[in-house]
């Protein structure tokens, strides 16, 4: 089998590209994961304007109230118009994608009984994280 000329580019099988510009993820010192396949969601509320209720997933809890009040970059732009925010609720599950769907129910299948405000977003993700059989509810 001839070699390609001199200068010349060989093509490479598909999937075998080298990413430019990729990056290893790293965790700012000190700052702790949870174990492995653990997710949580959680239920933030802002100091200053205590109506506003914030839900999310993540796997580093202290991480990520640290990006929504500004310490580290990467929150969320909803959260940067109402700082500094508290843990309100916190919910374990055992695997991210059980997570993510918690999450989605807690923002579109609310009920008028479960109330309004910060107390009826927890009000719903209890009633909500009942259907999950293994959680546990942090605070």
């Amino acid at each position: 089998m001839p070699s390609a000329p001199a200068g010349r580019r060989t093509r490479k099988a598909p999937g075998t590209k080298k990413r430019k510009g990729a990056k290893r993820a790293t965790r700012a010192k000190g700052t702790r994961a949870a174990p492995r396949g653990r997710s949580f969601v959680y239920i933030l509320q802002s100091k200053v304007a205590p109506t506003r209720t914030y839900v999310g997933v993540t796997n580093d809890i202290h991480r990520r109230l640290r990006q929504h009040n500004g310490h580290l970059a990467g929150g969320a732009r909803y959260t940067k118009a109402h700082r500094p925010w508290f843990m309100h609720s916190l919910f374990e599950l055992p695997s991210r994608r059980e997570a993510l769907s918690l999450e989605w129910k807690i923002k579109h299948q609310r009920r008028r009984s479960d109330g309004a405000g910060v107390r009826g977003r927890v009000a719903t993700a209890e009633r909500l994280v009942a259907q999950f059989p293994v959680h546990r509810r942090v605070f």
